[in-house]
């Protein structure tokens, strides 16, 4: 005969908290990686020389011509890119071109929007497949009792509704 722990019994409260742990983990863990993984995988910015630089009077932005090789080794140039002090105190600019169409924009910093997205998708994965572990799911036919024979709505076949 085996001894049995009290706290391995299904229902436990050592149990119940070990799995709000893994819950939680899940919460802040599964869409950090997702965030981090669009991170990692957004275009590298090229690093453009700022040729010149001026104050356009009536609004009192920056915008200036920079400068930049292309992939295929051409130097190219890219007029009334709007620019911060910043990258007139540096010379270069940060930027990104879509190959062919001739668009450039400044990039500064992560794609915040594209990394919220991934992380917010991810919570709502991560809700999903918690409540169906709790045992709710889909339901075949219009779920009206007596419907369908208890042989359709086994868990076998699939995921049920648990009262």
């Amino acid at each position: 005969m085996s001894a049995r722990s009290v706290d391995a019994q299904p229902g436990s409260e050592a149990q119940r908290g070990s799995s709000r742990i893994g819950l939680l983990f899940a919460l802040i863990g599964v869409p950090a990686v997702s965030a981090i993984a669009v991170w990692q995988a957004s275009a590298e910015p090229i690093m453009a020389e700022i040729v010149q630089a001026s104050v356009v009077e009536d609004d009192s932005r920056i915008e200036g011509t920079v400068r930049w090789i292309g992939d295929d080794g051409t130097r190219r140039t890219a007029t009334t890119l709007e620019l911060t002090n910043e990258h007139v105190a540096t010379g270069t600019v940060p930027i990104l071109t879509d190959g062919g169409r001739g668009e450039v924009w400044v990039v500064d910093g992560p794609p915040v929007l594209a990394m919220a997205v991934a992380a917010g998708l991810a919570i709502l994965l991560v809700l999903v497949v918690a409540e169906t572990l709790r045992g709710h799911g889909y339901v075949r036919g219009t779920g009206r009792p007596g419907e369908m024979s208890t042989a359709d709505v086994q868990e076998s076949r699939g995921f049920y509704w648990r009262h």
